[in-house]
């Protein structure tokens, strides 16, 4: 183990160890933590991958009594429930989504709980929900006003930021196209129906009226041969 990594290892304000050549790195605040190299091989060299490392953040929770003036926090995994934040992979949330509409096409519909537009909505309403002010308070009247103002203000599509219109408009988008497959998928349906229909299903009657006609034409048919076959040189010579 390098010295260098060993001087860092001591320098973190919890204790850290290196045991079975696994380096166990400890830290009241995983935000703050980043480690880097320079140059940037010595970590892969190291057996790590890319050109730093970091820790992930944990939920935190308020720390001390009373908690209304406490300031202090806590590593708050073991007793914070992890709400669903969406899906922040890379490109459009409606890509999360897809299905085949046609043989050569495809639609997307995808949404994602992080949105902007989706968590802009959901914090103005919480926001607004959660204040309460009292009824006979001289400032309440102003201070539910601005709070409206702010919220109108927040629930207001601005210009380059995504709204739930711009979300509506991508969810119609991909209704009208798959409408319009099924209608040619409709059309098409029907045309194959038709030739199946032409090629399997027949009419009784003119298959009659066919069959009879056939069967008359045989009939002639068969009379002249027999007539012919009955013919002989005999009986164009003259008598006597």
């Amino acid at each position: 183990m390098p010295a260098s990594i060993l001087a860092l290892l001591n320098e973190l304000p919890k204790p850290s160890a290196v045991h079975g050549g696994v380096i166990s790195i400890n830290t009241d605040d995983a935000s703050t933590l980043s480690i880097t190299t320079n140059p940037a091989g010595k970590l892969a060299a190291l057996g790590f991958s890319g050109a730093s490392i970091t820790a992930a953040q944990p939920p935190l929770r308020v720390s001390g009594s009373p908690l209304s003036s406490a300031t202090s926090l806590v590593n708050g995994t073991a007793n914070t429930v992890k709400w669903y934040t969406g899906n922040s992979g890379p490109g459009s949330p409606r890509s999360t989504a897809t299905v085949r509409v046609d043989s050569a096409q495809s639609v997307e519909f995808g949404a994602q709980a992080n949105e902007q537009a989706i968590r802009q909505v959901i914090q103005s309403i919480a926001t607004y929900a959660a204040v309460t002010v009292s009824p006979t308070g001289t400032n309440s009247p102003a201070a539910v006003n601005a709070l409206s103002e702010r919220i109108a203000t927040n629930l207001t599509p601005t210009l380059g930021q995504q709204s739930i219109q711009d979300i509506q408009t991508d969810f119609a988008t991909a209704q009208t196209t798959m409408k319009d497959a099924q209608a040619r998928q409709t059309q098409s349906q029907a045309a194959l129906q038709s030739l199946v229909d032409q090629t399997e299903g027949i009419n009784q009657s003119q298959v009659a009226s066919e069959i009879l006609a056939l069967q008359n034409s045989l009939s002639a048919s068969y009379q002249t041969t027999a007539m012919l076959s009955q013919l002989s040189l005999t009986k164009f010579l003259p008598v006597g």
